[in-house]
């Protein structure tokens, strides 16, 4: 009986030090690891252990005592949150809404006497003309763009010293003149080739042009200049025309 007893006391004996040895070498974290550094296994092409440790994102708080729980913000401190396992937090500054933005340009430049064709928040044509006919007037940047920069240039009331014919226009601008010249071609002003500068021919093709229909003497692009010019340049519709 006693020689029995012996047998299965060495046999549950040799049982549990399997189960130990079983859960020493497969199921603890860091063996786990080590294999996998061991075998190559990757997400993607980067390798897991690789992936996790990046010290320089990691948000640290001290360890608890054990049987004692946390709450409230992380603080910061010299353990990991969980050993090898970042916790990256991306604040990205909130993105304006370009509508809100050309909005706020057209009820602005409508508000000091620019037509804008509308406060629609759509930066159409007559609206970089307003824009450009502001930059003008005030010696800035031809940029004839509804930006968060030009919105805040003219609720500053800001003011360059450089006159328009010296201004290298932005490529919006560029554009917006060019396209007005080119109407003013069609219609007979003689101010030569379309370079998308405020030339001395251009100012004098539109001086001329105002005087023809009767506007106020700028010489330079504006809202009303564009509606103007676009009004004439658009062929009338025919009674039978689809």
């Amino acid at each position: 009986m006693t020689a029995s007893i012996s047998r299965s006391a060495i046999a549950l004996f040799g049982a549990l030090s399997a189960g130990v040895a079983i859960n020493l070498t497969l199921l603890q974290p860091g063996a786990h690891l080590e294999r996998t550094a061991a075998r190559g296994d990757t997400w993607g092409a980067v390798n897991e252990t690789a992936a996790l440790e990046v010290p320089e994102l990691d948000r640290r708080m001290p360890a608890a005592p054990p049987g004692q729980t946390t709450a409230g913000p992380v603080p910061s401190g010299s353990g990991p949150l969980t050993p090898g396992i970042t916790q990256r937090i991306v604040v990205e500054p909130p993105r304006a809404d370009p509508a809100e933005t050309t909005r706020a340009i057209q009820t602005t430049l409508q508000a000091k006497g620019y037509e804008t064709g509308g406060t629609d928040g759509i930066a159409g044509p007559v609206t970089q003309a307003a824009i450009l006919a502001y930059e003008i007037d005030n010696g800035l940047p031809l940029t004839a763009e509804a930006s968060d920069a030009v919105l805040a240039r003219i609720k500053a009331g800001r003011r360059g010293t450089t006159t328009a014919a010296g201004l290298a226009p932005g490529p919006k601008a560029d554009t917006l003149i060019r396209s007005v010249q080119t109407a003013l071609a069609k219609l007979g002003y003689r101010l030569g080739r379309a370079d998308g500068r405020l030339g001395e021919a251009t100012i004098a093709a539109i001086r001329a042009f105002e005087k023809q229909q009767s506007m106020p003497d700028t010489g330079r692009i504006s809202g009303d200049l564009l509606t103007r010019l676009t009004r004439l340049s658009t062929p009338p519709r025919t009674a039978g025309a689809r």
